[in-house]
């Protein structure tokens, strides 16, 4: 799985258009943060990051499980889903 793959399923669980859009990377140091902090503002970063354990390094674990939390697959308040979605299409993001 590339890092283009995972920036795409981010942004499309979160509703925005990756035809119309680029996508940035979330791989990237700054992105990776500044997703990091959406998360922690809006939810327990150590229960979504407890919840599966594979062979990918922990950024890569991270963004895997920050999809599965916006596709819902985890069981969180739809609120709580709502509002980080929000805030990863309001965010500015490094591209390229």
């Amino acid at each position: 799985m590339t890092n283009k793959y995972l920036s795409e399923q981010i942004y499309e669980a979160c509703g925005v258009d990756t035809n119309k859009y680029a996508y940035p990377d979330f791989e990237n140091p700054e992105n990776f943060v500044k997703l990091l902090e959406i998360i922690h503002d809006r939810m327990s970063i150590v229960g979504l990051l407890m919840y599966e354990i594979d062979e990918d390094s922990l950024t890569r674990r991270f963004l895997k499980l920050v999809i599965k939390f916006l596709s819902d697959e985890l069981g969180y308040v739809e609120t709580k889903i709502d509002t980080v979605k929000q805030a990863i299409r309001e965010t500015e993001w490094v591209y390229g």
